[in-house]
């Protein structure tokens, strides 16, 4: 709007924006043109089409053009404007040189219509040049204020659509049908190479904010949900020998403890690959480490049914489960190297850097507290097993 300009001024400037206004729609005609020619997402047809562009445009020309004439400056159309290029999911840089192009246009022709009238004084022009800075300005501002804003709602309201995919792709039996949904929405394959991993959540944070990105660089796709107190994500790898390079990225990211699946084919067995990265996370006990469950037919045994499997190793372990933790784990250690070791107390000794009578002695110790008899094929095949299942499951 003009401020302080006499009446004789306000007369010319009125006959200026009538003569801008006879031509605005021949105006809207070209700049929408010129939109559509230069402006990239107008130029792949993100924005609709020619007429319903022009139609917008148009109304954002006469609003501006009534500002000028004194009209209270109303940021209605170009709010709405904003609003609508972000749910096309326009960059907003190009929304802004649109905008630039309209009011480029609607400058050039003011001041071209000021010159063909030759008693308007420049001071005029001038003036009526900074009204239209200061309106564009203001209407740009609120275009942006506004798109920000339904981005920003879009986005959460996105986000919450893409967190409840995942919750039903990680469920034990979302039926074909609807994982087929999730699948396409999600932009996975139902088949394929894929990884679960686990970590811990501090109160809803993002443990791992730039793994994402950092994985897409090796054409590995994550989806990634984040609970209270845990994150879980689904890698899918376009390729198997991406599933060692997707690990060595795990690493560098890891702000605690991450679990591992093993590698699987189908989306199908996610939830069984997630129920396998969890229990690898709450074996590391809290430590910055990342790991992959060992897909080993006892580790699978062990794996198949928690409770039950839990409840066995309590009872075959017996005794062992009252001593101090310390000699559970020394014991139970030695246990394993002697078994890896073929039953050898001489080679057992050599990596533990003890004495094979130490072995024999733990051995022995062994055998009292839990009933066992390691002479024999059914006590050996008992405690290895109890053993390996009490390690992964005893939390």
């Amino acid at each position: 709007m003009l401020s302080a300009v006499s009446s004789t001024d306000s007369a010319l400037v009125q006959e200026v924006v009538r003569r801008v206004r006879h031509d605005l729609p021949a105006m809207a005609d070209r700049v929408t043109s010129q939109m559509f020619a230069e402006v990239p997402f107008y130029r792949t047809g993100g924005a609709g089409e020619h007429a319903e562009v022009r139609a917008r445009l148009l109304l954002n020309l006469e609003a501006a053009l009534a500002a000028l004439l004194g009209a209270r400056h109303a940021p209605q159309a170009p709010a709405e404007t904003g609003r609508l290029r972000a749910r096309q999911n326009a960059p907003l840089a190009d929304v802004l040189c649109a905008y630039r192009l309209g009011y480029l246009a609607m400058s050039t022709a003011l001041v071209d219509a000021g010159a063909q009238i030759p008693v308007v004084p420049a001071a005029v022009i001038i003036e009526l040049m900074q009204s239209v800075f200061r309106n564009h300005s203001l209407d740009a501002d609120a275009m942006v204020d506004a798109y920000r804003e339904e981005a920003d709602y879009l986005l959460s309201q996105r986000e919450r659509e893409r967190a409840a995919l995942v919750d039903v792709l990680l469920s034990d039996d979302p039926g074909s049908a609807m994982l087929i949904d999730v699948a396409r929405a999600l932009r996975l394959p139902m088949d394929g190479s894929f990884l679960v991993i686990a970590t811990a959540s501090d109160r809803g944070q993002d443990p791992m904010p730039r793994l994402g990105s950092a994985l897409a660089a090796i054409d590995v796709t994550m989806v990634w949900r984040v609970r209270y107190d845990t994150a879980v994500g689904v890698l899918s790898m376009h390729h198997p020998a991406r599933a060692d390079l997707a690990i060595s990225v795990l690493r560098r990211h890891a702000s605690g403890p991450v679990g591992i699946s093993p590698a699987f084919g189908s989306l199908r067995q996610t939830a069984w690959a997630l129920d396998l990265a969890e229990l690898v996370r709450d074996g590391l006990h809290g430590s910055q480490t990342v790991e992959q469950f060992e897909n080993t037919p006892l580790n699978m045994l062990v794996a198949g049914g928690r409770d039950v499997t839990r409840e066995t190793a309590r009872t075959v372990l017996g005794g062992l489960l009252d001593a101090p933790d310390e000699t559970q784990q020394t014991l139970l250690h030695t246990l394993q190297m002697w078994v890896t070791s073929a039953g050898s107390a001489d080679r057992t000794a050599e990596r533990l850097h003890c004495h094979p009578n130490t072995v024999r002695k733990r051995l022995r110790r062994l055998e009292e507290l839990t009933g066992r008899n390691l002479s024999e094929p059914g006590g050996i095949a008992e405690l290895v097993t109890a053993s390996h299942a009490w390690a992964q499951l005893r939390h």
